[in-house]
């Protein structure tokens, strides 16, 4: 999304006549996140998709027509009706599609949105289907913060894939004859000083740590660091030799088996690949899974739907059970504590079919405990109702439509 805004920053330094379609809520479908946003120009250049399928084109020309006569458009999509093209196989679902203007201020927000270092509030005003004005207001994060300690060549090939998943990356390493910007051109920041004099300042809760270097001198007191710190992921490369290496330094040091228990090591998921770019692909991917508290699973053997809240049914259940019903809530943190246990196998060694038909049906009894559960209560799924959960109410920021 980076890259779209840098192109709408570029298209208003140049004088050109656009207008932008931005994703504001979504009904039983989630082809892109809330807020994502395409724009095309008066010279049918499109920068973006918003995942609607042949319903892209519609919005590419309300666009269009945006562009020409600035009113403010909203769109609701039926993706439903795309079983008509696609002989049933459609995803369904509903979107609703905001298309706008923006002011000439918009530029500089445009411009920080593209770079990525700080959060930037929006807010875009315009009337759903029947009158009703609202607006949209949403937030686009500044990146997130990913810290490599090693200037080796996997750094590079982790800093250049992580660009393309929003990610800002710091390499940590005090010897200037590998942390150089030749070597690592991806990369956005290189800090050439010891872990340990720089990683308490640099770690947060929102910067997962990876370390590259094969080097003790390095790597322990990095872990060390890490292990004080609220990262949300410590990797470690290496050997199933050296993982048990650094473990019994690190308890020769009298740190606990709960906080050695954090480090993920050796680092990433079974892929299978050998390569830098397939390792930093395994390492990332278990960064993201982590991220989101997935185990990394196929989706082709696990339930429930693609796209979702980052809990699971069964945790979304126990978040919503009545006090009083402590029977049910019994016998759901039961279930609860066996889907655990059958993730933890999925995560270390694989599920039997036996398992994976457990896990199965586990996810499919309490999807329908939830659905029970909000019948009765009014409740709704905070992972597809546009009204309560995608469209949040409208704050203190600034508009930037004309």
């Amino acid at each position: 999304m980076r890259d779209v805004f840098a192109g709408i920053a570029a298209w208003m330094e140049a004088g050109k006549t656009f207008a932008l379609a931005t994703l504001v809520a979504t009904h039983d479908a989630l082809p892109a996140p809330i807020g994502t946003t395409i724009a095309a120009n008066e010279d049918g250049d499109i920068l973006g998709n918003i995942g609607a399928g042949c319903y892209e084109g519609d919005i590419v020309e309300a666009c269009l027509q945006t562009a020409q006569d600035h009113r403010t458009r909203v769109l609701n999509i039926d993706l439903a009706g795309a079983d008509e093209v696609s002989s049933g196989n459609g995803c369904g679902g509903m979107l609703e599609v905001a298309v706008w203007r923006p002011s000439p201020e918009f530029l500089e927000r445009a411009r920080a949105i593209a770079r990525g270092n700080e959060t930037v509030q929006l807010a875009i005003p315009y009337e759903r289907t029947g009158g009703q004005r609202v607006s949209f207001a949403y937030e686009i994060p500044a990146r997130a913060s990913l810290i490599l300690v090693g200037a080796t060549t996997l750094a590079a090939e982790l800093a250049a894939l992580a660009r393309r998943l929003d990610f800002r990356t710091s390499v940590v390493d005090p010897r200037p004859v590998f942390a150089t910007r030749e070597r690592l051109s991806q990369v956005d920041e290189i800090v050439s000083e010891w872990p340990q004099d720089c990683l308490p300042e640099m770690l947060s809760s929102r910067t997962p740590i990876v370390l590259l270097s094969h080097d003790p001198k390095f790597d322990l007191p990095a872990l060390r660091c890490a292990l004080q710190s609220a990262a949300p992921y410590i990797g470690l490369l290496g050997s199933r030799r050296a993982q048990e290496f650094y473990r019994t330094s690190l308890r020769d040091d009298g740190i606990d088996e709960s906080a050695i228990a954090r480090i993920r090591g050796p680092a990433g998921l079974d892929l299978g690949g050998t390569s830098a770019a397939q390792t930093a692909l395994s390492i990332l991917s278990e960064i993201i899974a982590a991220r989101h508290d997935r185990g990394g699973m196929s989706l082709h053997d696990i339930g429930g739907p693609i796209h979702g809240l980052n809990l699971s049914p069964l945790q979304r259940v126990v978040r919503d059970m009545p006090d009083q019903d402590s029977s049910v809530h019994n016998h759901i943190e039961a279930l609860v504590k066996e889907e655990e246990a059958l993730y933890s196998k999925a995560g270390s060694g694989g599920l039997s079919d036996a398992e994976r038909g457990r896990l199965r049906e586990i996810e499919v009894q309490l999807d329908r405990f939830y659905d029970l559960l909000h019948q009765r209560q009014g409740l709704r799924d905070a992972g597809s109702d546009p009204a309560d959960a995608k469209l949040r109410p409208a704050r203190q920021v600034e508009n930037y439509t004309e």
